[in-house]
């Protein structure tokens, strides 16, 4: 678990050694459950982090960027009419 994630639920120590060996176990087991590709993909998930690296969390799109709302008026999401009529 993260550091911060554990000072944020405010874990003891007695929870964080738990935690660590219920880590372990599940590690074990998804190493017999996964399939190479699945382990690698889950090793990358690891390493970017729980954001997903730069621009926030996987699949996410912040409003006004390509296609989205927001932004000035003809780029991305189209021109809007008054009123919120399109």
């Amino acid at each position: 678990m993260p550091d911060f994630l554990a000072n944020q639920l405010k874990l003891t120590a007695d929870q964080k050694k738990k935690f660590a060996e219920l880590q372990k176990e599940l590690d074990e087991k998804l190493e017999k459950i996964l399939t190479d590709d699945q382990k690698k993909m889950l090793k990358e998930m690891k390493e970017r982090g729980p954001m997903g690296g730069p621009g926030g969390r996987p699949g996410e799109r912040a409003p006004g960027g390509p296609g989205g709302e927001g932004g000035r008026p003809g780029e991305g999401g189209g021109e809007r009419k008054p009123g919120g009529l399109e």
